[in-house]
């Protein structure tokens, strides 16, 4: 299943993925790569929270928060939204599979997932679709998400409203495991993304934190710190910390609860 109308990239080939709209990748080499690009320091921070409009469950209202750590003038910050679906099956569904036959790549797609498409044919089947987008806004991000003129540390919401009259009964067929990721854009790249719950409730288990280390100067102290939404904080907290130091390095640090 693909759908590409719509996105600013086309892929010559199927499984594959653009890494912020402009690293082509393919499977072999999609983990070392996204390891490479976690290294980057987001601008800002997203997050985003789900809840259907009515009992009828006919549309889900997505609420989404933005922080920045720095103050900004005349930004052209936005929120765009994607409508997602998890562990979608249907026996008329395949996988174009671009990768059949490709036993000189088995050292980079070692495991299960080599198997099924390396000795897959042209069509794989019986698979198990996660992260399938729906209902995508602009990907430019919705106007006025984002104010243009942002202050360290506020906390700015936006609501978007997904209708889900017109979405086939096969893609809803698992409306509890639905759920919606917001990403903050500058008009050309994405700065950050996150993903709300599913919409039972169940927390949306995944890294998108990207937490990697960063040398600093030996003599560098440490001269700011906030949350990864970007709340400036006094001190460390649970969680993924972004620490400024006075030599103008920034590192992600985990703080783990003791």
């Amino acid at each position: 299943m693909a759908v590409i109308s719509k996105t600013p990239n086309t892929p010559d080939g199927y499984p594959a993925a653009y890494i912020n709209r402009s690293a082509s990748v393919d499977l072999k080499n999609i983990y070392t790569e996204w390891g490479t690009y976690r290294t980057w320091i987001p601008e800002g921070g997203v997050e985003v929270a789900v809840e259907w409009t009515d009992e009828s469950h006919t549309a889900i209202r997505a609420t989404a928060k933005t922080r920045f750590p720095e103050a900004h003038s005349r930004a052209s910050y936005r929120v765009s939204y994607i409508l997602v679906a998890d562990g979608l099956k249907n026996a008329r569904w395949k996988q174009h599979n671009s990768f059949s036959g490709r036993t000189d790549l088995k050292a980079q797609m070692p495991g299960e997932l080599g198997d099924i498409f390396i000795n897959g044919s042209d069509y794989v089947e019986g698979l198990i679709f996660n992260d399938v987008a729906i209902s995508v806004t602009d990907y430019d991000g919705e106007i006025g998400s984002v104010p243009a003129e942002i202050s360290a540390g506020e906390e700015y919401t936006h609501v978007h409203i997904f209708e889900l009259a017109g979405i086939s009964e096969a893609v809803l067929s698992a409306p509890e495991k639905l759920r919606v990721v917001a990403v903050l854009t500058d008009g050309n790249k994405f700065i950050n993304c996150n993903s709300s719950a599913w919409m039972n409730g169940e927390p949306f288990a995944s890294d998108m934190s990207g937490i990697n280390g960063i040398s600093t100067d030996a003599n560098a102290v440490e001269v700011a710190r906030y949350t990864l939404d970007g709340r400036r904080i006094a001190a460390p907290v649970p969680g993924v910390n972004i620490i400024r130091y006075s030599d103008g390095t920034v590192r992600k640090v985990m703080v783990v609860n003791q």
